[in-house]
């Protein structure tokens, strides 16, 4: 009896090209997939907020160096690059995704025997973990920012 798993949700998002290549897959490639997926999967909240609050660190969560450097040193593009990266977050995201999973598809097929019987548990994704994450970051530094300007303003004065 052959054991049924669903992919992860994200690939009903993804092209129909590359939803096609995981037809293939046998049900302990598509366990396998997933537990990867999940690992490596950048969540498109995350990066919106990156993108509203953090700028340059949009890019770097997607893999995207060089943006990130180009980003910071003209400034957000005089912030017309900032604005275009807000509102293309979440689509950049799911193009990063789209990737991924293209890639842990290939290593999956190549490297997972279809027949063995693989026990991983099937977890959901906590995309509201990772948010909260952000916003627990984004207050540290803020109380960092605080203390700083605080302190330098307290030096400052007689």
């Amino acid at each position: 009896m052959t054991q049924q798993v669903e992919l992860h949700k994200d690939v009903q998002k993804f092209s129909p090209e590359v939803q096609a290549m995981f037809q293939s897959l046998s049900p302990s490639q598509i366990a396998v997939f997933n537990a990867m997926y999940r690992k490596r999967r950048k969540d498109p909240i995350a990066t919106f907020l990156l993108a509203l609050f953090f700028p340059p660190f949009d890019r770097i969560y997607l893999g995207d160096w060089a943006g990130a450097i180009l980003k910071f040193i003209t400034a957000l593009g005089l912030y017309v690059w900032w604005i275009v990266d807000i509102v293309s977050a979440t689509r950049r995201a799911y193009e990063c995704n789209e990737k991924i999973a293209i890639d842990i598809a290939t290593q999956v097929k190549l490297t997972v025997d279809p027949n063995i019987q693989v026990n991983i548990p099937q977890e959901e994704d906590y995309p509201i973990i990772t948010v909260l994450s952000v916003l627990a970051f984004l207050a540290v530094l803020a109380a960092i920012c605080v203390w700083i300007v605080k302190f330098v303003g307290s030096t400052g004065n007689p």
